[in-house]
């Protein structure tokens, strides 16, 4: 149900299918989420047309998304084709429990209210008028809200409220119309860590709230807090207090010191950060631009083909990076990130064994291939469900086309499928694949070989490519959590007897799991080693031809752990790794062996 919900569905593959041959590979694909007026576009009907304030879209799950407007507050559950209007009231935020996405959140002019059904239903939490909401990822239990009675929030999922004012300043209008304010952040990592963006300038707690302070100048719209490294805070407005309304500005201390982070001449309203690739940074400008940094702010492209002009209010992404969207004073945009084409070749086995002996013979070139040990996607053990994230280089001037090989695991016949992808000179940034596995059409767990090759079909020795694999776990009761696993070079693959993985765990709180992957064209025995503290285990496995194959080590209390894996043919190419999985939450940490 889980792996049912997260896969797009027919007619989402369908469109994607269609969308991965255009030329520009980045298009704007949705146009307003408007009326008819707006439909010489191909725009999507069903959401009235007017001021957007927030929109957010589900975790792992693109195709559900909430938009807060003036009319009401509006729910797409097949990716933006069609609208429903779920609550008439007008809204001016909304926010989502992030490991229970039927849970919502919607404020506006006269009440903050939950719903636990993915909005069917309703209930009142605050009577009161609502500018803000986030919701903490860290402990969902967690709810802040910018209320007109004061800064709020909650320790019980919205079902009661505290006021947390304490060290809030408050700004001319607060005192006419009550608090307000543009953007609430919470640190991904600790939800007693909250900045709070207003009239009077970023305001930050340590303290859940207990206590605040002013960490940046007035009139302060947008911020983002990177996922990954919480000591890193964008927010909108110069350094210099007397352009404050204009640029952005960077702090790598978590808010104590801000420096410069470009577009000087642009009021900026909206930020977000992609979580798949967080040096990647999308800021949204009153004027109705959208720009893309590849560089943490160091530097700035337009991003805007396709926008109107109509004030942006709120970017969102999602889990993935696949989508962003733009929530406009003129409706709802969305933008496909298509940074690569994935074309299917027919099935040609022979030609394997071919490149793979190319790339691993002695004096082969380093960066013309590489192994990444392992991928997939689907439902794992205790409800978890995990995907892949591809990530590639090429780092050459001209274009270089790359192969792609899936390694199914337990693949008794020895097919490898084959898909071909053009890479464009990357000048240092890379592309990223969301959900490659599926991509690939496939699904299951298995390893990815790719492989640079010249126009006849062999192995390009002036290639320079390089690669990552990044495999995020959502488990129902946790938050998503996401591990990188890094190129495995040839000279790790081919031409050595055993190889051995370290820093891992098998006891009570982990089980841990050994990987072997197979790169030659008749099956292996490999010897398995396990080495703990307290327990030590020997015993064998057979990897057919083209092959991963992982299995659970014997059970025991090892404590810590480390993996030695013998080949029983030194020369045949293959690789291995180790990964040590925390029961409770899915948690992995893996290891590749090292000759």
């Amino acid at each position: 149900e889980r792996a049912r919900e997260t896969a797009p569905d027919d007619a989402t593959k369908a469109r994607l299918a269609g969308l991965a041959s255009d030329a520009q590979r980045q298009a704007w694909f949705l146009a307003f989420l408007a009326d008819a007026a707006a439909s010489e576009r191909g725009g999507l009907r069903g959401i009235d047309l007017g001021v957007t304030s927030d929109f957010v879209v589900e975790p792992f799950n693109a195709s559900t998304s909430y938009a807060a407007t003036r009319t009401g507050l509006f729910k797409s559950g097949d990716g933006g084709e069609s609208w429903k209007k779920i609550d008439a009231k007008p809204a001016t935020a909304v926010a989502l429990n992030p490991l229970s996405p039927n849970v919502v959140y919607v404020g506006g002019e006269g009440a903050l209210q939950k719903s636990v059904d993915g909005g069917a239903s309703w209930k009142v939490v605050k009577a009161d008028r609502v500018s803000a909401l986030a919701v903490a990822s860290s402990d969902p239990s967690m709810v802040y809200a910018a209320l007109a009675s004061g800064m709020s929030k909650s320790t019980d999922g919205g079902e009661s409220w505290t006021r947390v004012m304490d060290g809030m300043l408050l700004g001319y209008y607060a005192f006419w119309y009550g608090f307000s304010a543009s953007t609430v952040a919470i640190d991904p990592s600790n939800s007693s860590v909250v900045y709070v963006a207003q009239e009077a300038g970023l305001h930050k707690t340590e303290n859940a709230g207990a206590t605040w302070k002013q960490i940046s100048p007035p009139w302060i719209s947008a911020l983002a807090v990177d996922p990954t490294d919480s000591s890193v805070v964008y927010r909108s407005g110069n350094t210099d207090l007397f352009q404050n309304l204009r640029g952005v500005a960077k702090s790598h201390d978590a808010g104590k010191s801000w420096e410069p982070a470009g577009l000087p001449d642009e009021i900026v309203r909206a930020l977000v950060i992609n979580p798949a690739a967080p040096s990647v940074l999308y800021a949204g400008t009153e004027s109705g631009q959208v720009y893309r940094s590849d560089s943490g702010g160091a530097d700035w492209k337009l991003f805007s083909d396709g926008l109107r002009g109509a004030a942006i209010r709120r970017l969102a992404i999602d889990s993935s990076g696949y989508y962003v969207y733009a929530a406009t004073d003129g409706g709802v945009f969305a933008y496909l990130i298509l940074e690569i084409d994935v074309q299917p070749l027919a099935d040609d086995s022979r030609s394997l064994p071919q490149l793979l002996t190319q790339l691993f013979a002695q004096n082969a070139p380093a960066r013309s291939g590489f192994v990444l040990p392992v991928a997939g996607l689907g439902p794992g053990a205790n409800g978890t469900f995990f995907k892949t994230d591809l990530t590639l280089r090429n780092d050459r001037a001209a274009d270089q086309d790359v192969l792609i090989g899936w390694l199914a695991q337990g693949n008794a016949d020895g097919r490898v499928p084959f898909f071909r992808v053009t890479l464009h000179p990357s000048s240092g940034q890379e592309v990223n694949i969301p959900n490659i596995v599926d991509r690939l059409g496939m699904s299951g767990l298995g390893s990815l070989v790719i492989v640079a090759v010249d126009p006849a079909g062999n192995l390009d020795s002036g290639a320079s490519i390089d690669g990552s694999a990044r495999i995020c776990v959502q488990a129902p009761d946790q938050r998503p959590m996401c591990q990188s696993i890094e190129a495995v070079r040839a000279d790790h693959v081919a031409r050595h007897g055993s190889a051995r993985a370290v820093s891992l765990r098998h006891d009570a709180r982990f089980r841990t799991n050994v990987g072997i992957v197979n790169l030659d064209a008749i099956g292996h025995q490999f010897t398995v080693t396990a080495t703990g503290e307290r327990h030590v285990e020997k015993f064998n496995v057979f990897v057919p031809p083209f092959s991963l194959a992982q299995i659970p080590i014997p059970d025991s209390d090892y404590g810590e752990l480390t993996l030695t894996v013998t080949s029983e043919n030194s020369s045949a190419p293959w690789t291995f790794y180790g990964s040590s999985i925390e029961n409770s939450s899915g948690a992995a940490m893996t290891s590749v062996g090292t000759p």
